[in-house]
């Protein structure tokens, strides 16, 4: 299995960043697997996504819970 990393600098200040990053709503769907979320409370949600692992394909429900939320 291949893997790789890329990343760049974006000339975007913290603000703009965490405007993006504070609402999980904005950045969830660019998950690779994501099928959708769900909001339980401030605090906590559930995400699906897909996982494939070769031959096996699998749908997988995860409970997150928010510890700390920091700009």
């Amino acid at each position: 299995m291949s893997e790789g990393v890329h990343s760049i600098i974006l000339p975007v200040s913290k603000k703009t960043v965490w405007g993006f990053v504070s609402s999980i709503d904005r950045w969830a769907p660019l998950v690779p697997g994501y099928i959708n979320h769900e909001m339980l409370n401030e605090r906590t949600l559930i995400w699906e996504f897909k996982s494939d692992l070769g031959l096996m394909k699998k749908k997988i429900k995860l409970e997150v819970n928010i510890l700390e939320w920091i700009e």
